[in-house]
């Protein structure tokens, strides 16, 4: 029995559905299907990789450039995407920048700690203070405080006026740096809690 036409209708309508047209090309549908998945693929692809430069404080200028040479887009439309991912995902960025900023506040936290007590102990060797208070503690009736704030008066006076300049400036340095970091450590801090949703 030969087939009749509402058999080949059936036969062209299920070829039609496999990609392919009634005569014999490919059907414009799949190629649409295609490429959604694609460009979906393409956007999370470049998502991610202005997330890892941006997490890196890489230059904008170099993301934005590096960006339009990898999609093909105009520099106004690469820095509105960079724009784009850096503002959705701030917090995100903020997380992952995390331990390598507090490696950062740790280091140069240490380093004011440093800058600060190295002078202090030196000149507490140099005026010879520890003993100065012994001698305070152990005969108050020879040595007054009067007396004793005078003889590190006069020590400090022996250090003269370039010495001491150049001691008290690494102190100063140290002050800076710790509260520049505590400024930092404070950002760091906010960070964590908006991870661990403490704030909003």
């Amino acid at each position: 029995m030969l087939p009749t036409w509402g058999t080949h209708r059936v036969i062209l309508a299920f070829i039609s559905a496999l990609g392919f047209s009634r005569f014999g090309g490919e059907s414009t549908l799949l190629p649409q299907a295609a490429r959604q998945p694609k460009a979906e693929g393409m956007k999370k692809d470049i998502t991610a990789y202005i997330l890892t430069r941006l997490t890196k404080s890489a230059s904008e200028d170099d993301i934005i450039y590096s960006v339009s040479q990898r999609t093909g887009l105009d520099w106004e439309s690469a820095q509105a995407l960079v724009m784009q991912v850096k503002d959705e995902h701030s917090e995100e960025i903020d997380a992952r920048q995390i331990p390598i900023k507090s490696l950062l506040s740790s280091v140069f936290l240490i380093l004011g700690i440093i800058l600060i007590v190295g002078p202090i102990l030196y000149l507490w060797v140099m005026l010879d203070v520890t003993r100065t208070f012994l001698m305070f503690m152990s005969s108050p009736s020879t040595i007054t405080a009067e007396t004793a704030f005078k003889i590190i008066g006069s020590r400090c006076a022996l250090l003269g006026w370039i010495q001491l300049p150049s001691i008290i400036f690494p102190i100063l340095i140290g002050v800076g740096i710790i509260y520049a970091n505590l400024q930092s450590i404070s950002g760091i801090w906010e960070a964590l809690f908006r991870k661990w949703k403490v704030i909003d």
